[in-house]
C-alpha cells in the first residue's frame, strides 16, 4: 500500500472526506507561500492516509518523516549510518556494536544516550510484530558512553538494513512509556530526534513545529500541516486552490490525465519505483486450492500490457517480485495463454460452447477484491477481468474501503490487488518477503501456508554470504511464481502534485518513504 505500511501501512479507519479538508483549509486561489514559525515557509500537505499510531512499537505506517532511525538506505540501495556515527560493526556472528552520534538530542532536550536508545529498541522488539519479524529476540544493551551492543540468537547479516526500518525508530523511551497508550499520547512530548515535532494529531490531520536544535541544522520550514484527504481529485483541487502546497499519492491514472498540459500544478515522481501493485492468489479458497487453477490464471495475464495499458501510463512492467533494476531480481513471470487453457483442462474445468468453463455444472467464477483508495485498481481490475475472460474465467470485481479485515474470510475472495513497497520499508527485500509470504508472517493476510516456502524463507534469512543470499533469494522468487501465490502487476513511482512554489520537491529518498527532510523548502 504505500504510505503505506506496517509497518506495512495500516490505514486509519477515519471518515474524513475531501469536504472536511476543504472546510478546515480556507481556499485562497493563490500560489503564495504561507509562513510559520520565525517567518519561515509553512508546508501544507494533503495525505492519502494518516498514521494509525505515533508510537513506533505500535506501527507507524504513514507520514514517516516525523521519526528517524540509526541507519538509512540511500538511492543506490546501500546502508549508510544516520543516527549512528559509523556503520554497525559485527564483532562475531551474533554480536554487533553500534556507535551513536554524540550531537543528537530529542526534541524535549534530553540527550540521545545509549541507555535510552537501547531501551527503545528492546521495547520495539518486545511489542512490534514488524521488529520481531526482522530481529526476533535481539537484545540491545548500552556498553559505553556512546555504544550499544546487539546480541542476536542467530546470525543476522542484514541487521544494518533492518535498523533502517521505522519499526526501529529512535525515541525517548522513558517519556514514551510514561505517556500512555492513547493515539495522541505523544503529541507535544518531543520524544523524537527529527527536525519537526508533533504538536497536534487527530483523525483529520496533524501539525508539526520545527525543532531548531535539530542535529543536522536549523529546519528550513516554519512548520508542517498534514490534512487527511482520501479522494485523489480533491487533493489535486486543494493544490490548485492554494489550500495545500503538496498532495501525495498522486501517481494515479485519473490524476495524470487531469494534469496533462498544466503549468500551474505539476506531478513530481520519485527517482525509484517505491510501489508495487501485487496480485495475490488465495490458496485457501476454492477453486484456488488447486495449484493448477492458480497457475493457469497467473500465466493467462499479460503483465506488460497490464502495466502499460491499464495503469494510465503510471506503471512500469514487472517480471518478478523485485524491480528489474534491482541486482537480485530474477525474471520469473511469463504469459502463456495456451498453457493456461491446458492447466484448466487438466484440472477438470472444461469450456462450454460459450467459452465459459465449468466443472460438475459449476461455472468457473472468481472474486477479485480491491480497495477504493487506489484509483489505479479500477482499470487494472478491468484489464484482469478481460484477460481471464479469454480463457473462460468469469471475474467478479468487489471494491470497498480498505481494511485488513477484508481479507480475513478466505472464502470471500480469490484474487486481491494490493499496493505495497516495491522492496521493503528498509530497502532490502529479504526479511520483508517473509512478512507476507511465510505462514506466520505479520503481513500474511493472503492465507498462504506452505512449509516448503517457509523453509526457503528461513534459509534466505540465514544467508551469510552474498553468493548464498543471491541463490536463496532466487529460489524464493521461482518458488512463489511456480506455485502462483502472488504476481507483480506493475511497479509505480511515488507521486506528488505540487504548486509552482514547490516545483523542486521530490517524493521519497532512495528506496525509503520520506515526505520531508530538514532541508525541504519551496523553490520560490
Amino acid at each position: 500500500m504505500r504510505r503505506i505500511s506496517i509497518t506495512r501501512r495500516r490505514r486509519w479507519a477515519a471518515t474524513a472526506l475531501a469536504t472536511a479538508a476543504a472546510t478546515a483549509l480556507t481556499a485562497c486561489g493563490t500560489s503564495s507561500v504561507t509562513t510559520g514559525s520565525g517567518g519561515r515557509p509553512l508546508l501544507k500537505m494533503a495525505a492519502v492516509f494518516l498514521p494509525s499510531a505515533l508510537d513506533p512499537a505500535k506501527g507507524i505506517d504513514a507520514v514517516f518523516s516525523f521519526v528517524e532511525t540509526l541507519t538509512q538506505i540511500n538511492a543506490q540501495g546501500q546502508v549508510v549510518p544516520f543516527l549512528l556515527a559509523t556503520a554497525p560493526a559485527q564483532t562475531d556472528p551474533t554480536h554487533w556494536t553500534l556507535t551513536l552520534r554524540s550531537d543528537v538530542t530529542f526534541q524535549d532536550g534530553h540527550a540521545m544516550t545509549p541507555q535510552i536508545v537501547a531501551a527503545a529498541l528492546n521495547r520495539e522488539v518486545a511489542q512490534s510484530e514488524q521488529a520481531q519479524s526482522e530481529l526476533a529476540k535481539a537484545v540491545f544493551a548500552a556498553s559505553g558512553t556512546d555504544q550499544i551492543t546487539v546480541t542476536t540468537p542467530k546470525p543476522e547479516p542484514l541487521l544494518p538494513a533492518d535498523l533502517a526500518d521505522r519499526a526501529f525508530a529512535v525515541y525517548d523511551e522513558p517519556v514514551v512509556t510514561a505517556a500512555g497508550s492513547g493515539p495522541d499520547a505523544l503529541v507535544g512530548k518531543g520524544v523524537f530526534t527529527a527536525p519537526y515535532a508533533i504538536t497536534g494529531f487527530t483523525e483529520q490531520g496533524m501539525t508539526l513545529a520545527p525543532y531548531d536544535k535539530y542535529w543536522q541544522g536549523k529546519p528550513a520550514l516554519g512548520g508542517v500541516q498534514v490534512s487527511h484527504v482520501a479522494d485523489g481529485q480533491a487533493r489535486v483541487a486543494a493544490v490548485e486552490s492554494g489550500q495545500v502546497d503538496i498532495a501525495d499519492g498522486a501517481n494515479a491514472p485519473d490524476i495524470v490525465t487531469v494534469l496533462k498540459g498544466r503549468g500551474d500544478v505539476t506531478l513530481k515522481t520519485s527517482e525509484a519505483p517505491l510501489n508495487i501493485l501485487k496480485l495475490f492468489f488465495n490458496p485457501a479458497s476454492a477453486p484456488f486450492n488447486d495449484t493448477r487453477v492458480r497457475q493457469a490464471l497467473a500465466v493467462a495475464l499479460d503483465y506488460r500490457s497490464l502495466a502499460t495499458q491499464f495503469t494510465g501510463g503510471v506503471g512500469e512492467p514487472a517480471a518478478s517480485l523485485l524491480p528489474s533494476s534491482h541486482p537480485l531480481a530474477v525474471p520469473t513471470q511469463t504469459t502463456n495463454v495456451a498453457q493456461a487453457r491446458q492447466l484448466l483442462d487438466a484440472a477438470g474445468w472444461t469450456a462450454g460452447a460459450d467459452g465459459i468453463r465449468s466443472k460438475n455444472g459449476t461455472p468457473l467464477t472468481v472474486t477479485l477484491l480491491t480497495y477504493s483508495e487506489r484509483p489505479v485498481f479500477k482499470p487494472l481490475s478491468i484489464g484482469i477481468q478481460s484477460m481471464l475472460a479469454t480463457i473462460g474465467v468469469t471475474v467478479n470485481i468487489v471494491t470497498q474501503p480498505f481494511d485488513y479485515k477484508m481479507y480475513n474470510n478466505p472464502n470471500s475472495w480469490n484474487l486481491a490487488l494490493y499496493n505495497d513497497y516495491s522492496i521493503s520499508p528498509t530497502g532490502v527485500p529479504d526479511s520483508y518477503l517473509g512478512t507476507y509470504l511465510s505462514t506466520n508472517g505479520s503481513g500474511n493476510h493472503w492465507h498462504i501456508s506452505d512449509s516448503t516456502l517457509d523453509g526457503l524463507l528461513s534459509t534466505l534469512a540465514a544467508a551469510t554470504t552474498a553468493d548464498t543470499r543471491k541463490d536463496d533469494l532466487a529460489a524464493v522468487q521461482h518458488y512463489v511464481w511456480d506455485n502462483a501465490y502472488v504476481a507483480a502487476v506493475a511497479f509505480v513511482k511515488d507521486g506528488s502534485v505540487v504548486s509552482k512554489n514547490w516545483a523542486n520537491y521530490t517524493p521519497g529518498a532512495g528506496y525509503q518513504q520520506q515526505e520531508w527532510t530538514w532541508q525541504t523548502a519551496p523553490s520560490a
